[in-house]
Formats: C-alpha cells, structure tokens, sequence
C-alpha cells in the first residue's frame, strides 16, 4: 500500500511536473513572442533600416535621408550615420568637384599627363594619350611601362631608358625627344618630361609627367633646317661676303665674308667691325657716315681700302641697310665685293691709256666691217691723219699700192682664222710719202668667241730697215771691194755643200793669194794698195759666171766658189783664165802695176766633207802654188800636209782627253765699262795634252764637230761650268750668269733642250745664270733652230748671238728669235778706234740692240781706248785682256770675292 500510495503520489507528483512544465514552457513561449515582438520592432527593424542604409552608401547613394527617429542607442547610432552621410556627400561632391577641375587641367595641357614606376605599372595616364599613341589610357593602365617601351623606336628605346634610369638615380627632372610608332604605324615624334618621386619608408619611386606629340614642330624644324641650310649653301656660294652687325658687332657672316676677309669659319663673330678697318680712326668716321644714311632708310654705298686678318689692305665695295630705319643700331645687313681686281683693271686701263697717248707706236682699232673707230696720237704722227680724219674711214685708208691683193686677202684669211698676223708692210701717209711699217694685227673677241673688233699696232721702221739693210751689207760685205766677207761667203758655201750633196754634184774652192802684195803697200802706200785691191777685185769678177760667188776674206786673200763644176778640169780652166788676167798691169794712182797669183784648189767632196776643212785644204793648195814659184795654180792634195794620218791621231787622242782629265775650263770675266763690276763669265774649254802639249781650240773643235765627239764634249763643258758657277757661289762669290757656246752639230742631235734641262738639275744651278751662246750661221743654217731656241728658252735659260756682226742672219728672223744679248765680234773692236768700217759697224750692232731691246756686249776689248769708245756709244758691257785673260776658276774667285 504504501509502495502504491508512494507510486501514486509519484505518479501524481509527475502530473504536477508536467503541468508545471507545461505552464513554463507556455509562458516561455508567450515570454520569448513578446521579446521576438519586443526586438523586432525596437532593434531588429532599426537595425534593418541601418543595414538598407549602410548598403546604400556604399553604393553612393548619398541622397536618402535615415529616417530612423529615437532617443535609445539605436536612434543616436541612425543620427551620427545620418549626420555621416551628409559629411560623406559634401565630401564627394566637393571629390568630384576636384577631380573635375583636374580633368579640366589634365585636358588643357597639351600632352598626357602620367604617372608609372619604373619597370612597374603605369599607375595613371591621361586620355591624350589616345591622340598620341592610337591606344586609350584604359590599356596602358592595366600594363607597365614595357607597354610603352615597345611603342619606341628601336633606334632610340635604349636612350630614352637610360635618360630615365639616370634622372631617377640623380633625383632630378629630365627631358627628351625620341620617335614612337603609333597604332595606325606612323612614325611620331613625342617629348617626355618627368619628375623622379621618392617613396618614403622603402617605398618604390614612381614618376610623374607629361608626354607631348612634337611631330609637327619636329616636321617644321627639319623643313626649317633644310630652309636654313639651302639659304646658308646659298650664301656660302655667293660671289659677295654677307655680314649681319648688331651695335657695330658681327653677329653672323656667311663663309663667302670670311675668306674675303682672311679668317677661319666663326673667327669673325662677335668681334667689332673694328677688325676690318684699317685703322680705328676709319672705324669711327664710317660709322659716323654710314649709320644716319641707314637711320634715314636709305642705303648705304661706298668703295674704300677694308683690311684682311693678315693685315693686308684691298679694295672692296660695301652697301648696306637697315632692318628697322628706327632702330638702325639694333640690326644692319651688309655686302662686301672684293673689287681689287677690278680696281687694278681701272688702273690698268687708265695706265694703258696713259700709255696709248705716248706711246710711240701707232695704235688702230677697226670694228669687224673694217671701219676705223679709234687712233691714238701716234697715229697722227706717223700717217699723218689727224684723229677727226681717220674716224669713219675704211681700213685701207693708208694703204700704199705696193702690195697686190692677193697679199692682202692671205692677210686677212690668217687674222681671221687665226686671231693674228704679224709682218712688215708699205704703207702711205696722207702727204703721198711711201713708209714701211711693223704692224701687229689682233683679233678682239666677246665672250662668246666672236670677232668684235681688231686693233693694229705699228712702227714706222723705214730708216730702222734702211739701217738694217746697211748693217747687213756692212756685216757681210768688204767694206773695200764691196765683195762678200768670209761670213757671207761661208753661209753661200754651207748652202752650196747642201745643194751639191743633194744633186750629187760636185763644186770646187779657189783660194786667191796676190804674190808679194806687200811690197805695193810698203812702197806706195796703203792707199796704192787699196786701190790695187778694188782693182783686182773688179777684174776678177768679170771673169767669174753671174752664178759663181768672189769674196774676199782679209788682206790680199780672195775666195772663189764655183757650183756645178766639171771635176778638177772645170777648175782648172777658171783658175788658168783668171791667173791668165794677171798678165795684164794695172793702173793704180798713175802706177802701171805688175801683179801676179797663186792660187790653190779643193774639191768637194773629194778633198773635205765639211766647209772649214775645204776652206784649210784650198789654202794648203795656195801656199804649195806659192812655194812652186808663184803665179800659178795648184790642187790639194793629202800629201801636202799629211793631213788625213794627223787627223786621224788627232781623233784618237780627242777621245779620250775627258777620261783622262786633259781637258779643262778656263772663264774669262765679263764686266761693266763704267763700274768694273762683274757681271758673268765665259767658259772657255782648254785640251792639255801630254805629247801635243796646249792644242788650240780652233784645231780641235772642227775636228770634235767633224767625228761627233761635239756631242760629249759640249755635254761635259756645260755640266763642268754650271757646277763651276754653283762651287763659286758656296766659297763666297756670286757670279750673276755664266755663258756656254753651242755648236750647231749639237742641235742637229735634237736632244739638247733635255741636256740642259737634265743639268741644270742636277746641278743645282738657277736656269737664268745660264747664257747659252749661238752664232749666227747655226740660226740660219740649222732648219730647227728657232724651235730649238724657244725650247731654251721655256727652260728658262738666257740666250746671246755670239760674234753678232760675222755671219749672214735676217734681221727679221731675228726678230723672232727669244735672245737676249748681242755680242760684237772681236774683229769689229780690234780696230775701232782706226778703222771707220769697224767704227761704223760696232755702233750699227749697239743701235740695233737697242731698237730691239737686247744687251749688247763686245768681245776682245784689249785697250782702255776701245772700251772708252764703247761707252760713249752706249755699249756698258766687254769682255776681253783688258779686263782679264781667260783664267782658272780658283784665280777668278780670289780676283773677285768680296
């Protein structure tokens, strides 16, 4: 019972727990509705309305208002977000406000503004960078700075890198233009400028700047440099010096100016334009001149004296302007012309017309129709036509009907094609009176090439060609008998050896002797005998043909030459016909003259092959016709002299006298009359032989021109005399020049131009102290001659006429021939001072030197008497054993060192 009433009361105590929990869990559940209730309204719907809230403001809704009201917590926390969204909307609006003024300024700047860190992303870039680049900010933006990098040109990528890596290093901002290639692959030209910025506590340094597109100023530099450098090359190359002057200072010239003035590329500027002035006083008076010209607009123009860097003064022409009238201190433009030449010209010109009114030459100037257009006043002197009368005539206004046309039109057709004509032509003056004059014709042309005008120059050379033609009798003729001298006779004899070998003929020499001729003179007188030798001479030509040549050759000695000759038989009978005339006396003075002959005779070529040695074997034959008995003839024969086995050993030893040092110089001075000063030498050549002892030259130089050993010996005479003249002149003594004879078998070699050349070379010696020496007859006789002599003389050697006066040259050639000096024969001075021949013929040679400008100087002065003579006739130069003999170089050097 107990048990069930205790199961009862438990069974009943777990109903009351039950209902208790129960009761509990119902008004936990009511407890826990209210709170749910409670907090839903009090929290959770707040707290709803804050999350909404907060949700809106991070998306940037900044307009809604919270309108969440209350004093609790909650309410406070909805206030501050409130009052915090209003804070944050005034901040971002005043955000956008700043950041629209930033793109305002971003876009105003002409380029993109960037910022990136170096091989790091590119953290911002302006939207410029789309009309540079062709690529919009959004891709560089999400890409580093290789992006970029790519975009340069190769050429460049690694200078604009190390541009940046070093300003980054430094610090410091940086610059620098390279080329880009855009999106659409145009080449682009882009200037960068940043500023490296320094992160702080170890951060990565980033750099702020701007990129700009240059292209166009770029595309206008180059255009502008082209501009410049064609503008520059066109200054340089200009005829005229451009100088830009800004307060009397040289701002720029172009390189035309600076070799007008004598100075180096940019010596000039920035120095004062005093540098071209001659002195600072011209300095101060141009400016004072030149700038109120410019200030007053207009130019300014003057020819004056400048001064070149070396110091050095010309003439220039100067013109000049302004850039601003106003101002015109601030900036002038000048242009100098070197007109020196042009200056010198002007003198020229006034020089030569200076000249042309004294001059004594006659001067024409005819236009191309033939019309006289200009005369000077020698004109008028010499035709006799006053300057008003010869104006407008026709070219033929003097001409003297002396010449056929024909003369006249071969005259012209050389002018014409030629541009030249030169000649000796008769002409009349306007009194009737027939003259001869030397006229010089020339061609004037434009620049073009065409015939504008022709200007004659002439002299009367009448009395100088009656002069000459006198002179020329004198010198080839006995004054005596009037018949040939030896000179005449000796060239009609090379003409006629010429002749004869061309035609294979034969000619023959007779050598003419009066026996005991000198008694006449002794007994009556010279006078007597002179006579007796006109006589004589008269007599032996009349027995002669027209064509057979008489001379006489000095004394009582005659020479005839008979051409086209039968052998000795031929001879023969002209030499028994004129021995025959002797039988006959002679009426000299009232004396009945007896006279008689002996003549001697050579053949050519049976007895000598060259002129002296046919000469020699005739006088040989005429002393064997004397020792026979006189009046008579004989012919030569070698036996005579043994002359063919002499001059064999002649020959022998001559050949071998230069290697055996037999042969040596001699040098006779020349010297001034009135001063005594030295003014050269002649190098004489001497052979010493052992066994023959002193051989004279005139024995063996026809036998070195005969055998050819000329050549070497003449070689070894001109080498030994230049280095002679070269070891004076390096032990103390000077001597102006040395003369050196050629002979004429050494220009029928045809290589002596190269010989003296060669020599003069290797020797060392100035070609004007060299006077080669021709004679006469080489001028005439050698057929090259005066191609010869104009070859010396372009080497620059002097030339001189040896024994002017003995041979039979043309004057007129002579005319033609570049010599410088005449050298009077010792035969005309030996008796000048008794023979009126001589005298005559010595001042004949010094007058023709003269006229035709040439020294002349006289050998073999021997007497104080003829070299007074000498200078009184205007002669200043001798040479002769009044002065000195022929000596050893080393006694001329102590004769005559200083």
């Amino acid at each position: 019972m107990v048990e069930m009433d205790d199961a009862k009361s438990q069974a009943e105590l777990r109903d009351k727990q039950l209902s208790y929990v129960f009761v509990l869990a119902a008004q936990l559940t009511i407890s826990l509705v209210l709170i749910v209730l409670f907090l839903n309204s009090r929290l959770l719907k707040p707290l709803r309305k804050l999350m909404r809230f907060s949700d809106r403001l991070s998306h940037g809704d900044f307009e809604t208002r919270m309108d969440l009201r209350g004093s609790d917590e909650l309410g406070r926390l909805a206030s501050q977000l409130e009052q915090m969204r209003v804070a944050i909307k005034h901040l971002f609006e005043d955000i956008g406000q700043r950041e629209e003024r930033f793109r305002t300024i971003v876009t105003q700047v002409p380029g993109a503004v960037f910022r990136f860190r170096p091989d790091g992303p590119i953290d911002f870039v302006s939207d410029a960078i789309e009309d540079i680049s062709g690529y919009s900010a959004s891709q560089f933006m999400r890409s580093t700075t290789h992006a970029w990098a790519n975009l340069i040109c190769p050429e460049d990528r690694k200078r604009q890198r190390r541009t940046v890596v070093a300003a980054i290093a430094d610090g410091k901002p940086y610059e620098i233009e390279y080329r880009i290639i855009d999106a659409t692959g145009t080449e682009r030209w882009v200037a960068e400028n940043g500023q490296p910025q320094m992160g702080e506590n170890g951060q990565t340094p980033w750099v702020d700047g701007i990129i700009s597109d240059i292209s166009q100023r770029k595309h206008n530099e180059m255009r502008i440099e082209g501009l410049l450098a064609e503008q520059s090359a066109i200054l340089d190359n200009v005829m005229f010096g451009v100088m830009f002057v800004r307060h009397r200072t040289i701002v720029s010239v172009n390189r035309r100016c600076e070799e007008v003035f004598g100075y180096e590329p940019g010596q000039m500027v920035g120095c004062s334009t005093a540098i071209v002035f001659p002195t600072s006083f011209d300095f101060e008076t141009a400016g004072a001149r030149q700038y109120p010209t410019l200030g007053a607009g207009e130019y300014f123009s003057e020819e004056r004296h400048y001064r070149r860097r070396d110091g050095t003064l010309f003439w220039c022409m100067v013109s000049g302007c302004a850039i601003d009238q106003n101002r015109p201190n601030d900036g002038s433009i000048w242009v100098y012309a070197d007109i020196t030449s042009r200056k010198e010209a002007e003198e020229k010109l006034r020089l030569s017309a200076t000249v042309l009114e004294h001059i004594a030459d006659g001067v024409m100037v005819i236009d191309e129709k033939g019309t006289i257009v200009a005369v000077n006043p020698a004109f008028t002197q010499i035709t006799g036509y006053t300057e008003a009368e010869a104006l407008g005539q026709d070219r033929n206004l003097t001409r003297s009907g002396r010449h056929d046309e024909n003369f006249y039109q071969e005259l012209w057709k050389e002018l014409v094609n030629t541009g030249y004509w030169r000649g000796e032509i008769w002409c009349l003056r306007k009194n009737g009176e027939q003259y001869l004059e030397w006229l010089t014709l020339t061609a004037v042309r434009d620049t073009r090439g065409i015939t504008t005008h022709y200007v004659g120059v002439f002299s009367d050379i009448t009395l100088v060609k009656e002069s000459q033609e006198k002179l020329d009798h004198l010198a080839h003729h006995d004054p005596l008998t009037q018949l040939p001298n030896r000179l005449l006779f000796h060239d009609r004899l090379q003409h006629a050896i010429q002749r004869t070998t061309r035609d294979n003929e034969q000619l023959a020499l007779l050598f003419i002797d009066l026996d005991r001729f000198k008694n006449v003179n002794d007994t009556l007188g010279h006078h007597v005998g002179d006579e007796l030798l006109k006589q004589v001479a008269q007599a032996l030509s009349d027995k002669l043909r027209e064509g057979d040549t008489l001379a006489r050759l000095g004394g009582d000695e005659f020479i005839v030459l008979l051409e086209n000759v039968d052998g000795q038989y031929g001879a023969s009978l002209v030499a028994e016909k004129l021995v025959g005339m002797f039988e006959q006396p002679f009426m000299v003075a009232g004396h009945e003259l007896f006279v008689t002959c002996s003549v001697g005779i050579s053949l050519f070529p049976a007895d000598a092959s060259d002129l002296n040695m046919l000469i020699r074997n005739a006088d040989v034959a005429m002393y064997q016709a004397k020792a026979r008995g006189r009046n008579g003839y004989r012919f030569y024969a070698p036996s005579m002299t043994g002359e063919g086995v002499e001059r064999l050993r002649l020959e022998t030893f001559l050949r071998r006298s230069i290697e055996k040092e037999e042969v040596f110089l001699n040098y006779q001075p020349q010297v001034e009359i009135d001063t005594g000063r030295l003014i050269g030498v002649e190098a004489l050549v001497r052979w010493n032989h052992p066994e023959l002892g002193l051989v004279p030259p005139i024995r063996f130089i026809p036998l070195a021109e005969d055998t050819g050993f000329i050549n070497q010996l003449g070689k070894w005479v001109l080498y030994e005399a230049c280095r002679q003249m070269v070891r004076w002149q390096e032990g103390g003594l000077v001597v102006p020049k040395i003369a050196v004879n050629l002979s004429a078998k050494q220009f029928e070699r045809g290589s002596m131009v190269a010989m003296v050349r060669d020599i003069l070379a290797e020797t060392g010696l100035e070609p004007h102290r060299l006077q080669l020496e021709v004679t006469e007859s080489l001028i005439m006789n050698t057929g090259d001659a005066l191609a010869f002599i104009n070859d010396l003389h372009a080497v620059g050697v002097s030339l001189a006429i040896d024994d002017f006066g003995t041979g039979y040259s043309s004057l007129a050639y002579l005319k033609q021939m570049p010599v410088q000096t005449l050298k009077i024969d010792r035969s005309f001075i030996k008796d000048i001072s008794t023979d009126v021949n001589d005298e005559a013929i010595a001042i004949a040679i010094i007058q023709l030197g003269k006229s035709m400008n040439l020294s002349v100087i006289a050998e073999g002065v021997e007497t104080d008497e003829q070299a007074a003579f000498l200078l009184r006739h205007g002669c200043n130069q001798a040479q002769g054993y009044f002065y000195s003999r022929p000596v050893m170089p080393e006694d001329l050097l102590q004769r005559w060192l200083p």
